[in-house]
This record gives structure tokens, sequence and C-alpha cells, in this order.
């Protein structure tokens, strides 16, 4: 009697917590110069294509810069750095909830010029763990188990 009021509550709190999935995204990543060394204080540059909404960030002292709570949508991201030519990063897709490193190498030279990469494959997806990813092969190798593609 008490497994199926405790199946029951177990899957009332499962819907309550899906419920409340983050749809917001992230863009993270670090920018080096062309030897892979961090180059800290640049200027980030995050811009949502479709409507031109615009968010800076700047980079810490390894080099890291993290632009979280973004909408879904195409995103451009500028680098820029004195001693350094404007990088841009082009074609990001965030997806609802996702986070997407757009790593950056900066090459010397005036910022008055500028190095521009566009993306043409989906650039890497964290949001979902690794162990998450294998968890679903694993379920589509069992027997009697459904495709989901």
């Amino acid at each position: 009697m008490r497994s199926p009021i405790r199946a029951a509550m177990v899957l009332a709190m499962a819907g309550v917590l899906a419920s409340g999935q983050e749809t917001r995204s992230t863009i993270r990543g670090q920018v080096t110069d062309q030897q892979g060394a961090a180059v800290p204080g640049v200027r980030v540059t995050v811009t949502r294509t479709e409507t031109d909404t615009v968010v800076t960030a700047t980079t810490n002292a390894a080099g890291h810069f993290e632009v979280p709570l973004l909408l879904p949508g195409q995103y451009t991201v500028s680098v820029e750095s004195a001693g350094f030519k404007e990088a841009v990063r082009s074609g990001i897709e965030l997806r609802s909830g996702s986070t997407v490193d757009a790593d950056v190498t900066l090459e010397i030279g005036p910022l008055s010029e500028s190095v521009s990469v566009t993306a043409g494959a989906p650039l890497i997806d964290t949001s979902t763990p690794a162990s998450e990813r294998f968890a679903l092969a694993l379920l589509r190798l069992m027997t009697g188990a459904a495709s989901w593609r």
C-alpha cells in the first residue's frame, strides 16, 4: 500500500521540478593569444542578432568570460583588446537552457583590423552531461526500446 503512494508522490515531485527548468542560456569561453596564453581584461560583447540586444563582459585573470541569462536565438561574440585585432564569432545558436563554449584566439595587430569566424557547425553544447548522453545511448540499445530519431 505504501509503494503506490510513494510512487505517486515521486511522480508529482518530478512534475514540479521539471516545470521549473531554466529556459535561458549561457555563452562562455576563454580568450587566448596565438601562443595559447590567457588574455585578461578583454572586452567581450555578445549581441543577439535578431534584436541587436547587447551584453558586455570582461575576461578574468585566466582569460575566461561567461554571459548568463540569454534568451534562445542567434548570437555574435566580439572580442577586443589593445594590441590585438578584433575577433568576431558569428552564427552562434543558443537553444533553451543550453551552455555554449565560444573560445576565441586573438591575433596581434591594430584594433582597427578584425578577424571574423562564422560558425558552420554547431558549437559544443555542454548543457547535457556526458553521463546523461551515455544513459540515453544505452537505453536505445536495449531490446524493445523505441528509436528516438
